[in-house]
């Protein structure tokens, strides 16, 4: 029975992607508008991240764009100049096949053929690289066709460091001479000392009651076999007992969890989900980091502050989820821990300063080439200087 709705939807699927196609071409028929750029994170799940960032600089500079963001249903944007469609129309397929700029976060319609005149630049989701993605990680033939086919249509793809441009090239299936470093645009607010305190401010706006509260933000990454919900395996309620007074747990959860975890009752008055939250707020206002393989690393170590790696299913996820690009241990700017009790340990060390800062910033230069806040700029002035 299962099988049978497995095949169903792939077989719906399959014939949404022709149809699609076939409503491109039509559209494609329609001469490209220069000055329209169609920005899109995540298939139409919100407006953040690099393409943030880049709105931002474009409505800095008052550049004359038309700029498309596709959305799915029921999400809302507070964005001037720009014009929301619904993701998966027809009008989408319109701007898809009439705009002359496709900047994206992640992949993007591999069933559509980009027409010649069209650029498309992929920002890509996560920074840096050490756990295996795309290609990489990819389970059986019909995964790593699609990788493919996608890679087809991107003509420049960010990195964050020259070093990894072999990895994502392998990974995302792109020649390396299409995979530029020039810094990663949401990371301009993580250096910025005005942004910084800007980020502040809307924050506690927000919740006024954590101002005098210190923040333990955990953000872990998706494990392949936990989409659904995520297991929590640390013990809240003893961190709770250490640091209910002074401190507040905050978490959020990797976007591709479909379901948010339900906080116990007894300890509601002390962990927080932020998961609508802008993971560059978190980070900021945040005291200290508990992560485990998440990318969210490399934009932390820019912060200069502690970060523990919980990583109590490290063989599981190594060898039968995703492996990693770099020795673990070695390459992490922080210790492994395995068990809540040291987590306690290495909160309670990071409020008296004790960690490696050393470790941090060389983490940070080597995977962060450029650090001066102005990612967001040079990718304008690189693709946009109309």
């Amino acid at each position: 029975m299962t099988v049978n709705i497995k095949e169903e939807r792939h077989t719906v699927r399959k014939l949404i992607f022709i149809f699609s196609s076939l409503i491109y071409k039509l559209f494609s028929l329609i001469p490209i508008k220069k000055d329209r750029i169609i920005m899109e994170c995540d298939y139409g799940k919100g407006f953040y991240g690099n393409l943030l960032y880049i709105y931002k600089e474009i409505e800095k500079r008052n550049l004359t764009v038309e700029i498309i963001i596709p959305l799915n249903k029921g999400i809302t944007i507070d964005v001037n100049n720009v014009k929301v469609v619904k993701t998966r129309t027809p009008l989408h397929l319109y701007y898809l096949a009439t705009s002359k700029y496709w900047i994206t976060n992640n992949h993007y319609y591999h069933f559509l053929k980009k027409r010649n005149g069209t650029i498309m630049i992929n920002t890509w989701h996560a920074m840096g690289a050490f756990k295996r993605f795309g290609i990489d990680s990819a389970k059986g033939e019909e995964e790593i066709n699609r990788f493919e086919r996608d890679s087809k249509n991107i003509d420049y793809l960010l990195v964050s460091s020259s070093e990894l441009r072999s990895i994502y090239s392998k990974a995302l299936n792109v020649e390396e001479n299409k995979i530029l470093s020039m810094g990663i645009p949401r990371t301009d607010v993580l250096i910025n000392e005005e942004e910084i305190e800007k980020a502040r401010i809307r924050f506690y706006n927000k919740y006024p009651s954590l101002k005098d509260k210190k923040l333990i933000l955990y953000a872990p990454t998706f494990r392949d076999d936990e989409k659904e919900y995520f297991n929590m395996q640390l013990n809240l309620k003893l961190l709770k007992n250490n640091f209910g007074d002074n401190y507040k747990f905050i978490f959020k959860l990797h976007p591709i969890i479909r379901n948010s975890y339900e906080i116990d009752d007894e300890v509601k008055d002390f962990v927080i989900d932020m998961g609508k939250e802008n993971i560059n707020d978190l980070m900021i206002v945040s005291n200290c980091l508990i992560t485990d393989y998440s990318s969210v690393i490399f934009e932390y170590s820019l912060l200069k502050k502690p970060m523990a790696f919980f990583t109590y299913d490290f063989h599981k996820y190594k060898e039968e989820l995703r492996n990693f690009y770099f020795h673990f241990e070695d390459f992490i700017p922080g210790e492994m821990m395995n068990t809540t009790e040291e987590i306690v340990t290495f909160i309670n060390n990071a409020a008296m300063g004790d960690f490696d800062i050393d470790r941090i910033n060389s983490f940070s230069s080597r995977f962060c080439e450029y650090k001066d806040g102005e990612a967001s700029k040079r990718f304008v002035d690189y693709f946009l200087n109309f």
